[in-house]
């Protein structure tokens, strides 16, 4: 008798698992994802996870050469006020094949991303479900990082200069 529940146990312990993945995509894509301070890779990325809650999330993009409609697009400005910044050498510019380019830097996103269970993982109902074959949790996050722009570049030199000041102002103090 107990070997006959020994191996309906393991039977059972065998028929299936609850496979749990997050799909991480970015606009742009391209984007090197970090979970809780983990490289996953690169968007659109599908990386299985054990535990539910809140990730740390991290998109990094360094960004690339476009021509000048694309790069007008993603700016938000004219192919003109693109050309204009790279005159001012605000933007980087450079001709390739006779068409000219634009590098677009994008900043950095980090954020928090909650992992939801699903009723079905609660106690009591999640031993039925780690026995269905193929259960699958499949999460999906969308992320969309902004370039930077003149007015972002400004605020970051301004939040310097307004570090610079204080940690002067701190120094003399001591």
């Amino acid at each position: 008798m107990l070997a006959r529940l020994t191996i309906i146990a393991l039977l059972l312990a065998s028929v299936g698992c609850v496979e749990r993945l997050i799909t991480v995509r970015s606009q742009p894509s391209g984007a090197l994802v970090y979970l809780n301070d983990e490289e996953v890779g690169r968007t659109p990325v599908t990386v299985p996870f054990t535990f539910y809650g809140y990730y740390d999330v991290r998109l990094e993009h360094e960004g690339g050469w476009m021509n000048e409609a694309d790069a007008a697009t993603a700016l938000g400005l004219t192919v003109e006020e693109v050309r204009q910044r790279v005159e001012a050498e605000k933007l980087d510019g450079r001709e390739e094949n006779g068409v000219r380019q634009v590098r677009v830097y994008y900043t950095p996103l980090w954020t928090k991303k909650k992992a939801d269970a699903p009723f079905w993982e609660a106690p009591g109902p999640d031993l039925i479900a780690e026995a269905v074959p193929g259960n699958q949790v499949h999460l999906e996050w969308d992320f969309k990082l902004e370039p930077v722009t003149d007015a972002s570049s400004e605020a970051l030199i301004d939040r310097a200069k307004q570090m610079r000041a204080l940690m002067r102002a701190e120094t003399r103090g001591r």
